[in-house]
């Protein structure tokens, strides 16, 4: 029992220290220049290393001031509270500088796809553009096969066999045409 009363006494004193540490009108301010600080430096030197080498960096310098800029707003209060809480600095160090580059990639993924905004038809496919086109295929086949069935069951309906005339022709009759043809100046 007294192992879990020392770990409640020690949870009420954290969170009083985090407490105080939130409400601290110091916090505000070393937090906001801790994080122009690095956000100056971070950018100094993501943009500076890669020119010193005669390389373009990859990134413009507002996109990386913007990045180190996210990263350090998350990660600084990340690391003072846990410091304040009573976490040894390199161990509040490291979790806030994880938790930082973590929130800071989740955030710029769901910036970089919008989920309110699809772009125009014409400009990227849709994600589910091949399975709405088979869809519409499979409509547009079933539609044609029920227009080919009105058809021919309309044609079945006004079927008519047809009929078959007969004429009876004097076999003479054409023997006489054959011979007339044979001997044209022959005349009965």
């Amino acid at each position: 029992m007294s192992i879990l009363g020392n770990a409640g006494q020690a949870i009420r004193l954290a969170g009083r220290n985090l407490g105080a540490y939130l409400k601290s009108p110091q916090t505000a301010a070393q937090l906001g220049k801790q994080i122009a600080t690095e956000t100056a430096l971070g950018t100094a030197v993501s943009q500076g290393v890669p020119r010193l080498l005669g390389q373009t960096p990859a990134v413009g310098p507002l996109r990386t001031a913007a990045n180190i800029g996210l990263h350090s707003a998350i990660a600084a209060p990340v690391s003072g509270g846990l410091a304040a809480m009573g976490m040894p600095g390199a161990a509040a160090q490291t979790l806030g500088q994880i938790t930082g580059a973590v929130g800071t990639s989740s955030l710029l993924n769901s910036m970089a796809r919008p989920q309110s905004i699809e772009p125009e038809t014409h400009e990227a496919q849709h994600i589910y553009g091949h399975d709405l086109q088979q869809l519409q295929q499979f409509h547009a086949a079933q539609e044609q096969e029920r227009y080919t069935n009105e058809i021919n069951l309309a044609l079945a309906k006004n079927y008519h066999n047809p009929e078959t005339t007969i004429i009876h022709r004097n076999p003479s009759a054409e023997f006489d045409t054959v011979q007339r043809m044979m001997n044209p100046s022959v005349r009965y």
